[in-house]
């Protein structure tokens, strides 16, 4: 019966770094979609908070490339993601630092 456990042991150890590397690439993946719809969402509001008159007045104005490539728009929204994500990783450090 003990070598059977052994056996088993053995297996699981084996096993053990296929499923981290699997983790870790998982982690990495749900982390980069965490960074790009943080900073699509920032565009989002900051396109709305810089061109709120141009919205107001005609309500048919599409968002175009040049809006996108605003340098103000993408410094508000980089400022927008990095401090949603501050404080994404201030709260799931406090579920790593519970357990």
């Amino acid at each position: 019966m003990e070598e059977k456990n052994k056996e088993v042991a053995s297996q699981e150890v084996r096993s053990l770094p296929f499923s981290i590397m699997r983790s870790i690439w998982l982690n990495i993946l749900l982390f980069v979609l965490t960074v790009f719809s943080t900073f699509f969402v920032g565009i989002n509001l900051s396109i709305n908070y810089k061109y709120a008159e141009v919205f107001a007045q005609n309500s048919e104005v599409s968002i175009d490339l040049e809006m996108l490539l605003d340098p103000q728009i993408i410094l508000l929204s980089f400022i927008y993601a990095v401090v949603l994500l501050g404080i994404l990783l201030g709260h799931e450090l406090g579920h790593f630092l519970t357990c």
